[in-house]
């Protein structure tokens, strides 16, 4: 019994370790995305939606980037095949979907002050975009195999 117990405080070390790599792989694609609107807006003076829809695919890169070799620990010929890619790139499109609408919930039927939502929402998707992504860097190369 005893055995088992350290076996299951080992495995919530490890799983609270590599979450928090998780999110210290995250910080790069944020600060870029974060650098990289502000100055196409303010100084190529491009339209804030079309700038936002290429801040959010230069991320989308950099964080599939990150979170495979860093967080998930995928060598370099294994996680830059398209359909890990691409089944990284599915799961943060619904990602963004809810967790927009989830916002919007929030704040305008709930009435949370947005900023708080704005932290709900990140510490709700970390959790689940963890989960999710684990499994696209830690499957075989099946397109399926996540779902499974």
């Amino acid at each position: 019994m005893n055995s088992m117990l350290k076996q299951q405080e080992n495995n919530l070390i490890k799983t609270s370790y590599k979450f928090l790599i998780f999110m210290l792989a995250g910080l790069p694609g944020f600060a870029a995305a974060i650098f990289l609107n502000a100055f196409l807006v303010e100084y190529v003076k491009l339209s804030v939606p079309i700038t936002y829809f290429f801040v959010l695919v230069i991320q989308t890169i950099i964080n599939f980037l990150f979170c495979g070799k860093f967080a998930f620990n995928r060598k370099s010929k294994d996680f830059v095949k398209l359909n890990v890619f691409f089944k990284f790139l599915s799961a943060i499109v619904v990602f963004r979907i809810l967790n927009w609408l989830t916002y919007y919930a929030m704040v305008n039927f709930l009435f949370v002050y947005y900023l708080e939502a704005q932290i709900i929402n990140v510490i709700l998707f970390s959790i689940l975009k963890y989960l999710v992504f684990k499994r696209v860097f830690e499957t075989k190369d099946d397109p399926g195999e996540i779902f499974v």
